[in-house]
């Protein structure tokens, strides 16, 4: 079997577990990861692939997405990023 396919499968499975639980998915992935990645990678990857599954359960169940709780959602997301970024590239090593 491939390390591509493991690797996928657990990420699957992982996302599935979040989708049925609501929680632990991403705890579990990060758990998996060292074993296909580099651990510097690990910080950076894992949100993408959290952010791909949570996309694509909201896509498939958009009708019922509360636009109003989602843009508050949204808007504080952007400023938080805002208002880190210069600290975090200020306190870079």
């Amino acid at each position: 079997m491939s390390t591509e396919f493991v690797r996928d499968t657990i990420a699957f499975g992982t996302s599935l577990i979040t989708a049925l639980f609501g929680l632990g998915g991403g705890l579990l992935l990060i758990a998996a990861m060292p074993g296909f990645i580099a651990a510097a990678a690990i910080i950076p990857v894992q949100p993408v692939v959290q952010l791909d599954s949570n996309s694509s359960r909201t896509l498939f169940g958009y009708r019922t997405v509360h636009r109003q709780l989602a843009l508050s959602f949204i808007g504080g997301s952007v400023l938080g990023v805002g208002l880190a970024a210069p600290v975090i590239s200020v306190n870079r090593p």
